[in-house]
């Protein structure tokens, strides 16, 4: 549960400039959606700043889709505001896991 919002959710990884670009944030992305998978997570949902096309694009390419969810960006942009005192656009990913054969 992050910020109200009742779904498996990354409310922010950042990677340090110093290493980045050296695959440290998608072994990160890979570890935390193998951990969801082996526990029964459908679905992870996670935002990203709307400026930060590395972040996006590397998202992307680990299987995450954008998703139109205004609840979520909406929450998350209102903490944002509150902690930073700025308002940033956020996009709201998501990664679905096939499904099981039940």
């Amino acid at each position: 549960r992050y910020q109200g919002i009742d779904e498996w959710f990354s409310g922010g990884t950042w990677v340090h400039p110093l290493v980045r670009g050296i695959g440290v944030g998608r072994t990160l992305i890979t570890r935390a959606l193998t951990q969801a998978g082996a526990s029964g997570i459908e679905k992870v949902y996670g935002n990203i700043s709307a400026d930060n096309r590395h972040s996006l694009a590397m998202c992307e390419r680990a299987g995450f889709c954008r998703v139109d969810r205004p609840d979520m960006a909406s929450i998350i942009e209102q903490s944002y505001r509150k902690r930073v005192g700025l308002s940033k656009k956020q996009i709201i990913v998501c990664y679905e896991f096939p499904k099981r054969p039940t």
